[in-house]
């Protein structure tokens, strides 16, 4: 009689649990789908959100530039060339130079 008395007590209480979480669950739904429709897009809050965004590319985000701009890259491509030009240059007027050089 106890055991069963224990497991009804124990499944009355799991019920409670999930009943709660349930509630809460839904709740955090209503209240992000409020801030979301409400507050995230009012006026007032553009420049807080600007401000955020900043920081976050400011704080978390890797500056690429500017080695991703293709003119850049360009530039580079011929710098090198350049010196592979002067490398080569030299070694031909002093073949018996720099092993390093190819």
């Amino acid at each position: 009689f106890m055991e069963a008395q224990q497991s009804s007590l124990a499944e009355s209480e799991l019920a409670r649990m999930i009943v709660r979480f349930t509630l809460l669950a839904s709740a955090v739904v209503i209240l992000a789908a409020f801030v979301t429709l409400f507050i995230v897009r009012a006026k007032w809050f553009v420049p807080c959100r600007s401000v955020c965004r900043i920081l976050y590319r400011r704080l978390c985000l890797r500056r690429r530039a500017p080695e991703c701009w293709p003119f850049f890259r360009e530039i580079e491509i011929a710098r090198l060339r350049e010196d592979q030009d002067e490398q080569w240059e030299q070694l031909v007027e002093d073949p018996g130079g720099d092993p390093s050089l190819p």
